[in-house]
């Protein structure tokens, strides 16, 4: 090893390797630290969730308990605006219950009543389907 610029010469693309690495590193550190905060949103969304469903139950609960239903429905209807609150949470401009789609708002119900269920669609695929009742 010299004293002088040039006895540095052949270990220059070391220590461009070394630098493009750390470069590589800190862009993975920032994603990893970017998903880390995206997860405690989706965790903090998914308990209030939680969260609204036991306060829903224990609401149901203690109507039933009593014999009492005057204002169960204004509760479900403040308990379903929580959930939907809940459900379009976003982070970053983005919804984080939206799959692939994170510019579509996922839960679009405004009322209890909305949400309807629908028989399953047969899938002509399934053997379940070709089976018929005797």
């Amino acid at each position: 090893k010299g004293s002088d610029l040039q006895a540095f010469g052949n270990q220059t693309a070391n220590l461009v390797a070394t630098n493009t690495v750390k470069a590589r590193v800190d862009g993975l550190v920032s994603q990893l630290n970017n998903l880390s905060v995206k997860l405690n949103f989706q965790q903090t969304a998914l308990g209030q969730i939680s969260d609204v469903a036991a306060n829903l139950k224990q609401t149901l609960t203690a109507a039933l308990a009593s014999g009492q239903g005057d204002g169960v429905m204004a509760s479900v209807q403040s308990f379903f605006s929580q959930a939907a609150q809940a459900l379009n949470a976003q982070y970053g401009g983005y919804y984080l219950f939206s799959g692939g789609q994170t510019q579509t708002k996922p839960f679009t119900a405004t009322d209890p009543s909305q949400l309807v269920a629908t028989p399953p669609t047969p899938n002509p695929r399934s053997p379940a389907s070709s089976r018929t009742a005797n």
